[in-house]
């Protein structure tokens, strides 16, 4: 499908039967995988949002921090409701980043790793959690190695942090593998 082809996704979703990319517009896109049609969800107001993060939480879909088209980090969190089809803003994160690896690992969503282009270049070994019910993310534990362009996978109930960059703006993956417990 045409419109489907055309996004720059920030990170993708499945749910209810449906999967969702974040666009780097700030909006989402709904894809039908039964019938192959698609339709653009648009985020009233919405910041450029590259190198994102998309995860599906408590039947909400947030999209999380990344980088706008001039390069800026951003800490902007945006959550959908599809049942109400109604966007509304939900707590920032404690630093702006980008590139960084984010997952929901029981009842917790936890991302860590992440990148700054702008002025210092830098990459980041931090790590934030919001926990259901938690109105503010909160800081988790360091990350030995500091990634960013990362893969995250909740498995287990563990976050696993697959390879990843070390130099910011460079895609040089040492093939690192980080696993971290949720916080209790």
């Amino acid at each position: 499908n045409e419109l489907a082809g055309s996004v720059a996704a920030s990170g993708a979703v499945s749910l209810n039967g449906w999967f969702y990319l974040g666009d780097v517009d700030g909006s989402l896109v709904q894809y039908d995988p039964r019938s192959g049609g698609s339709r653009r969800v648009p985020h009233p107001g919405s910041v450029s949002r590259d190198h994102a993060a998309l995860v599906e939480y408590l039947g909400e879909l947030w999209l999380i921090a990344g980088r706008t088209a001039m390069g800026s980090n951003v800490a902007t969190v945006s959550i959908f409701d599809p049942a109400s089809e109604r966007w509304r803003p939900g707590p920032s994160v404690l630093g702006s980043r980008s590139g960084f690896g984010a997952a929901v690992v029981g009842d917790q969503i936890m991302l860590a790793g992440g990148e700054r282009l702008t002025g210092t270049r830098v990459v980041f070994s931090s790590m934030e959690v919001m926990a259901a019910g938690a109105n503010a993310w909160v800081s988790g534990p360091t990350m030995p190695t500091a990634v960013h362009g990362v893969g995250a996978a909740a498995v287990n109930g563990r976050l696993y942090m697959l390879g990843g960059s070390t130099r910011a703006g460079v895609a040089n993956n040492p093939g690192a593998l980080q696993i971290y417990q949720p916080l209790p």
